[in-house]
């Protein structure tokens, strides 16, 4: 249940805590020989984790109720032929691995344009609807 999310004030910390607990635990025992030596990164760890906090606590919260869908997004058939076409992929990246290199290349690099094109398309429509809201403000002040 994704209401589970809706952390109290309680909740917040004790998921910060375990999460700055996790780290160290991983960093000290499964890394040993990657510790950093200067304090340098250790700053940098501390300044994101501070940054990604205080977005998460100063996001507004709102009430909105969700439902679960009745009807499946999926069918059994959209599935089977899914399961098949990775199957078949995967068999044939395991025989031509050349081939998957340029497979997974392609789709890297068509990802980062991909998301590239989405960064500007997103930033236009918040310039858009800022200009929007001003000249809106505008007419109504008038």
């Amino acid at each position: 249940d994704l209401s589970s999310f809706h952390f109290k004030k309680f909740g917040f910390i004790l998921i910060c805590v375990y999460l700055v607990c996790l780290y160290f635990w991983g960093i000290t025992n499964l890394f040993p020989e990657r510790m950093p030596q200067t304090a340098l990164p250790y700053l940098t760890i501390i300044v994101t984790y501070i940054i990604g906090i205080i977005l998460f606590h100063k996001t507004e919260k709102n009430s909105a109720e969700l439902v679960p869908s009745t009807k499946s997004l999926y069918s059994k058939k959209d599935i089977t032929g899914y399961a098949i076409l990775m199957l078949v992929l995967a068999s044939g990246a395991c025989f031509i691995p050349n081939l998957a290199l340029v497979f997974l290349s392609i789709s890297y690099f068509g990802m980062i344009l991909l998301g590239f094109g989405l960064f500007i398309k997103n930033i236009v429509q918040v310039i858009r609807k800022q200009k929007h809201e001003e000249i809106l403000v505008v007419k109504i002040e008038q």
